[in-house]
């Protein structure tokens, strides 16, 4: 297989040669200066449409990452947001606390004040009985004038006493529930403060990062903008050098296109006749280049084709007829075929990325034809492969037009 290919790369490179010292013999205005000059162009386009696709491959990654920093800003914009809301709930609840600590010590003071006036008006009927003479709960006993005037007084000294005892003991317990609460209020106030510090040390952190993921986020954005610069620039430089190339393209095509009405004046045979070349010459010119490999912004078999650089070669140095160098273009070309109707030298179109005409290739007949393949479906190279018998490009077809005899 590869021996046939390289004897019908041999004989393409035999036909080239024989082509271009013809065009000498003849004077064509297509001179070596020009092959060396469209050799160059082609070379430099190549190189900024391989540019052109790197920077836009980092374009697409870029976008990606501000796509990705910005969704992770988002997130922990959310969780400031959520950290906030917490912190002001905390604040509710440490402001609530700290209001049933007020009224906790102020019920605490009350009851002391109780405590203390209870004892005060103890102390004072302790003074009232010293101060009448009788210094002990023994003297007013022995003060009593019969057993039941003892009885009354023994009844009564009891009642007092144990009535302020229980009152004091009383307020006192209550003194002792109040500060067990606030000790527990004060518990809760220092979790709820220890709780705040913890979500105020956490917001904190989150406004940082959110601050680095905004500085990351506008830092990418920036990227992009130069990046999208550089890749417009080198855009501007492909398309100025492509319109060079095209123009170098026109004279090659031209010179042909005189060579075939020179032939076919002299002989009356060439091609098809009338200066035009036939649809077989045309195809085998084109098969004459199977093999060569694939590189893509290239138009020159010294380097490789991309697809519609092999078109286009094909066109200009076969038929005399100049095609851009872009398969949607060569698709505004020549007239519509439908598939029923095509012939050898058609061109035949493909989307191959969903984005509208990206393919372009040669048909050679028996539901066959010929393109610089890309690698994607086969091999990397210029190749002979089936069309609406393969599943991959049936799927795949777009539309042909003719560009012979159009």
């Amino acid at each position: 297989m590869h021996i046939k290919k390289r004897g019908r790369y041999l004989t393409c490179f035999i036909l080239v040669v024989s082509l271009t010292f013809s065009l000498f013999v003849t004077k064509s205005t297509y001179t070596t200066a020009n092959a060396d000059s469209l050799s160059s162009l082609k070379s430099q386009y190549s190189e900024l449409q391989q540019k052109q696709h790197q920077l836009q491959e980092q374009i697409n990654k870029l976008n990606s990452e501000v796509t990705t920093a910005s969704k992770k800003k988002s997130t922990l914009d959310e969780d400031v947001t959520l950290t906030k809301q917490q912190i002001s709930l905390l604040n509710t609840q440490i402001s609530a606390t700290q209001t049933q600590l007020d009224s906790k010590n102020k019920d605490i003071a009350t009851t002391q004040k109780s405590v203390d006036a209870n004892i005060a008006q103890y102390k004072v009927r302790v003074c009232t009985i010293y101060e009448a003479g009788n210094t002990s709960d023994l003297q007013i006993l022995l003060a009593s004038k019969s057993i039941s005037d003892f009885l009354m007084r023994y009844e009564v000294i009891k009642v007092v006493s144990d009535h302020d005892n229980q009152v004091i003991n009383s307020l006192k317990q209550d003194e002792i529930k109040l500060q067990s609460d606030k000790s527990a209020i004060q518990n809760d106030m220092t979790d709820l403060m220890s709780s705040k510090g913890t979500l105020a040390a956490k917001n904190d952190m989150l406004n940082s990062q959110v601050s680095q993921q905004k500085a990351l986020v506008s830092q990418l954005k920036d990227n992009v903008t130069s990046t999208q610069a550089q890749s417009d620039e080198v855009q501007q430089k492909a398309r100025q050098t492509d319109a060079q190339i095209n123009a170098i393209i026109a004279q090659e095509a031209a010179a042909r296109a005189r060579q075939l009405a020179q032939e076919a004046g002299q002989s009356g045979s060439a091609g098809s006749g009338g200066g035009r070349v036939s649809a077989t010459y045309l195809v085998k010119f084109a098969e004459g280049f199977e093999g060569v490999p694939y590189v893509f912004g290239s138009a020159d078999p010294r380097y490789g084709f991309d697809c519609s650089g092999f078109v286009q070669y094909v066109f200009a140095n076969a038929a005399g007829i100049a095609l851009t160098h872009s398969a949607a273009a060569q698709y505004g070309c020549g007239t519509y075929v439908s598939q029923s109707n095509l012939e050898p030298g058609d061109l035949v179109f493909f989307d191959t990325d969903g984005g509208g005409v990206s393919h372009v290739g040669i048909y050679v007949g028996n539901d066959e034809f010929i393109e610089a393949n890309s690698g994607a479906h086969s091999a990397d190279e210029v190749i002979v492969t089936g069309l609406f018998d393969s599943s991959y490009w049936a799927s795949r077809y777009v539309g042909a037009r003719r560009i012979l005899n159009s």
